[in-house]
Formats: structure tokens, sequence, C-alpha cells
């Protein structure tokens, strides 16, 4: 469920591709946008300000405690510059035990001495028992990992939703990650589509075409190697992942998998009847539409700008 009392199926049905993003759309007063589901009461959104890095000391009693505490929001945001579900998907790969709170409006992340708190205003701390130089240490890997939970400011869709298609082909990634977090995280653009830069990475092409079995094993092997990239540092991991939650959402909405042919021909590179495919993903069933909306925004991932 998201933070505004959606139901979480991330149906499509609204035209959006997660509960979340529709979400942040109604924040903005956006009356077009209804869930066929329930009818919640929203109002606008808080989002933090831009900030520079800055330390803190949180408790005067335990001087070795330092707080690092950031802003990833970009300057001029309209919507909440960080997606949730996003950050649980990513921040395990640092050894974090992950849970959400304040009805998914932040995740926290928790290991023997280290707490990273992400709010979906764009607020980011790192607290650490060991003094500021530990909290540093993991801020590339983390800002890398948050790269999936940036949301982009042109169209309120996480990166995971951008890298599956859902902003268009020739949508370039990262469009609203704040320029000097990018380069301390050391993640940059090859200024390519997608499908050129996996030609330098075989085994995410791999992935990508072995979740055509839409075994769920498969889609989550996938989602493993998508954060395990991205936590090296490379573009093409946060669009590997997206993929696969794509996936995910659409074997949810269908889970006996009757309306996925068209989603498996995708991900293994056959072509499709698209107007068929059309038709399917403007049904009012969630079980037949998501699985069809998955198929065609798959079906120009590649040409996303990694």
């Amino acid at each position: 469920m998201s933070w505004v009392g959606l139901p979480g199926y991330d149906c499509g049905l609204c035209g959006f591709p997660s509960c979340s993003s529709a979400a942040r759309h109604m924040e903005l007063g956006e009356r077009d946008v209804k869930c066929p589901f329930v009818r919640p009461s929203i109002g606008p959104p808080w989002i933090a300000r831009p900030a520079k890095l800055r330390v803190v000391r949180p408790c005067p009693s335990r001087p070795t405690l330092e707080e690092v505490v950031l802003s990833l929001s970009p300057e001029g945001a309209r919507f909440r510059p960080l997606d949730h579900e996003a950050a649980s998907l990513t921040l395990p790969a640092l050894g974090l035990r992950t849970r959400t709170a304040l009805r998914g409006q932040m995740v926290i992340g928790e290991s023997a001495d280290l707490r990273v708190n992400v709010f979906i205003t764009g607020k980011v701390s790192v607290r650490s028992e060991l003094g500021e130089e530990a909290a540093r240490e993991i801020l590339p890997r983390l800002l890398r990992c948050l790269t999936a939970a940036s949301v982009c400011q042109e169209t309120g869709l996480s990166e995971l939703e951008v890298a599956a298609g859902w902003a268009g082909a020739g949508h370039r990634l990262l469009c609203s990650y704040p320029r000097p977090y990018l380069e301390l995280a050391g993640v940059e653009s090859r200024g390519v589509p997608a499908r050129k830069a996996i030609e330098d990475r075989l085994e995410v092409g791999e992935a990508f075409r072995g979740m055509a079995s839409l075994e769920d094993a498969d889609v989550e092997e996938a989602a493993g190697l998508g954060v395990e990239v991205l936590e090296g540092g490379d573009l093409l991991g946060l669009w590997l992942l997206g993929a696969a939650v794509e996936v995910r959402r659409a074997l949810k909405n269908d889970p006996d998998r009757s309306n996925c042919q068209a989603l498996s021909d995708v991900l293994s590179g056959r072509p499709i009847d698209i107007d068929n495919v059309q038709k399917k993903a403007q049904s009012g069933e969630r079980r037949v539409a998501r699985p069809a909306m998955a198929a065609l925004r798959l079906s120009s991932a590649g040409e996303v700008i990694v």
C-alpha cells in the first residue's frame, strides 16, 4: 500500500505503472488520475529543500555517534524525489536490514553500528556509532543504490519505471539526480541506448532474456544481478532491475500467467502483434491489462539511454 492509501496492486489501470507513481501525480492535484479500487484523500507533497552534505552530532552524551545528512532533492522538484519501493530493493546490497516506516514515507536500513534513513521527501541520513569517517565511507555505494529510487521530475516516474520504458524510448536515465551526488557515487552515463550498452555486459542481456520463462526464480535472479551491477556503478544494472520489477508487477497481477505470452515474447526477442497487445492493455481487467502494458513498455526499453 502506498503512503496515501492506494492498494499496492501496481495494476496500471490508472495509467501509471505503480501506485507510488500514481500517488505522486495525485499529490499535484491531477484530477484525471483515478484509482478504480479506492478514493484516497491526498494533500500536496512535502519536499525537502536541496542541501549540501553536512555532519551533525545528534547526541552529546555519545561523542562517537555522528550523522551525515544530505538532500537528493533537485532544484525545482515537483514530485517527491525518492521512491520507497526502489530504495527497499537496493539497500540490502549494502548489508543492511531494511524496513519501511511512516506508511512507506521512510525506508530504514540498519547494521550493527550503522543506520541509514531514506525519506521520500529527498532527505537521506547516515548515522554511525563509529564516527564521521565510517558514515562517509558507505556514501558512494549508498548513492549508487539510491539512483534506482530517484524520481524523474519530468514524468513523476521512478528511475526503475523509466528504465522499463514507461517514459518512452530515448529517455535518459537519472535526468533529475543531483549532479554533485552523482559524481560522488561514481556513476557515469554511457549516453547510448541500453540495447547497445548490453554488448559490453553480455550477462545483463542473458538475464533479461532469461525472464522469458516467467519463472519467479529467473525474475529474482535478474533483479539480483541488476542490483549487483548497479552497486558496482554501472547504469545497466539500473536498467535490468527496472525490467525485472516491471515483469514482477505483471506477474503479480496475472499469477497464473494466462495473459503473459506477449510479455514472454518481448523478453525473448520474438515479435508481437502490437495492435492486439494494445487492445489488451486497454482492458479493464488487471490480469489482462498489466502483462500487456509490460510487454509494450519493455518492447521499447532497449532504447532507454543509459
